[in-house]
């Protein structure tokens, strides 16, 4: 009775398994982030450089080797978060550009006619 059991559980979950809804596959996102990437890179060792420098100026004796290291972790996060929002306004000024409206989508005409004076707007979504 117990191996019934089993091989009915068994069957049930391989014939129901094709039931469940695969996960859809979603439309890459045109927006970049190659600016907020590098600059983050650069940003974090950049300033880690510059926190060894500046530890090793600051603590100058033989057993400050925490300090150092400190002073350097802490500038390379503030320099990774600087670069990283520094690389977050140059992607939304590029990914900005990419969204203006075309020719095809604001149309300003001027009506054509002896009656009408004006403009005629158009906006398509």
């Amino acid at each position: 009775m117990r191996l019934s059991r089993v091989f009915l559980i068994g069957f049930l979950i391989v014939f129901t398994a094709g039931r469940a809804f695969a996960q859809q596959t979603t439309t890459p996102s045109k927006d970049s982030h190659k600016h907020r990437t590098i600059l983050t890179i650069a940003g974090a060792s950049g300033g880690f450089a510059a926190g060894f420098y500046i530890g090793r100026a600051a603590y100058d004796t033989p057993d400050s080797d925490r300090r150092v290291w400190t002073t350097s972790a802490i500038t390379a996060a503030v320099g990774g978060a600087g670069g990283y929002f520094l690389g977050w306004v140059l992607d939304n000024r590029r990914n900005r550009s990419r969204r203006a409206l075309g020719s095809g989508k604001f149309n300003v005409s001027p009506i054509l006619s002896k009656d009408a004076r004006g403009l005629h707007f158009s906006i398509g979504l």
